[in-house]
């Protein structure tokens, strides 16, 4: 039932957002006859979805105060045009569903991805918060953690090892509760000033009173056991998810810190200091990677100074980090590169 009601809110969504599912491609699909041509094809129409779906996801060095960091469910879907990681893959793996392929729902440390079996008949994590590198194939082999199985993912740009795929049903509703506990817990916060947290309050708020005083953690941890032992008990997991979060450090160190030095800029001017940041993305990575006079001078030359002082921020906070351990260093800077080429 509860799945059933979710799958026609995300229905509703799709719709009245207007996602485009290219028939016409979907028919190229089904005529093709060569597995590798047919793999290709099913790749490309599947990337077609990811931009959609990224044009909504939050990204890029100025997304603080945007309403996707709570948009996991269908009704706050439809009302922020928004997505946050788990909202994609609702949408993603029902898109796909419908449009004939096998897809499941995958656990990445601190995110949420969809698992695709493609004609090639292996199995494939997509990304929707990715700009590249956001359809890479999984390991052949089903290995255990815990109650649960994983498949390996071994990518030079990808920091994520271990996809957890499970059946959409079950996991489904696993995220809306868990988004649901991860947004009263929020509130239960009192950092007034943050975004996330204003927005969290307004939709505790706008709740009925039945719905607003469901413990959503209790609920979450009858009925998935196996994601709590996951969290709490799995040391595997455990040292992957703090890799992973030195990235969301990073990602949330340099969003603030921008944020609260450009307050007073309007969207178009925004947009012209990314345009600028991302038409000399080579000249910036060298610039938070080498901290020598030239490098300073060559990147001052080149940039407004509001730019500049973008970059300066991004550099700082990449050094911040990069102390801690060579893999939260390479998995920031990744996301460094990922951020200034949207």
């Amino acid at each position: 039932m509860l799945y059933e009601n979710l799958t026609a809110g995300v229905d509703q969504a799709i719709k009245e957002i207007g996602f485009n599912v290219d028939q016409q491609q979907l028919e190229a699909i089904s005529q093709e006859q060569d597995v590798i041509k047919k793999t290709e094809l099913q790749k490309q129409f599947i990337d077609g979805i990811l931009k959609q779906t990224r044009s909504m996801s939050e990204g890029g060095l100025f997304n603080r105060g945007k309403e996707d960091t709570w948009a996991f469910f269908p009704k706050q879907i439809m009302a922020s045009r928004r997505l946050n990681c788990s909202g994609a893959t609702l949408v993603i793996g029902r898109i796909l569903e419908q449009a004939g392929f096998k897809t499941e729902h995958g656990f990445a440390a601190h995110h949420a991805v969809s698992v695709v079996e493609l004609s090639d008949g292996k199995k494939y994590y997509v990304d929707s918060r990715r700009n590249r590198d956001n359809i890479v194939a999984l390991g052949q082999e089903e290995r255990s953690i815990g109650n649960l199985t994983y498949r390996e993912l071994d990518h030079p740009r990808v920091a994520y090892r271990k996809i957890i795929a499970v059946p959409r049903q079950w996991a489904e509703v696993e995220v809306i509760m868990g988004n649901y506990n991860s947004m009263r817990n929020e509130v239960k916060k009192h950092q007034v000033g943050n975004a996330a947290h204003q927005e969290a309050r307004r939709l505790i708020g706008e709740m009925d009173s039945g719905m607003s005083d469901v413990d959503f953690g209790l609920l979450w941890d009858k009925m998935f056991p196996e994601i709590l032992k996951l969290h709490t008990e799995n040391t595997d997991w455990s040292e992957e998810e703090k890799t992973v979060e030195a990235k969301h450090n990073f990602s949330d160190q340099v969003e603030n810190a921008v944020s609260e030095q450009f307050a007073d800029l309007t969207q178009d001017q925004r947009v012209v200091i990314t345009n600028e940041l991302t038409s000399n993305s080579q000249e910036i990575l060298a610039f938070c990677q080498n901290l020598d006079y030239s490098a300073i001078s060559d990147l001052q030359g080149k940039l407004s100074p509001d730019a500049y002082r973008v970059a300066v921020i991004i550099r700082d906070s990449l050094e911040s980090i990069r102390g801690q351990s060579q893999a939260s260093y390479e998995f920031a800077l990744e996301e460094l590169k990922a951020k200034i080429s949207q």
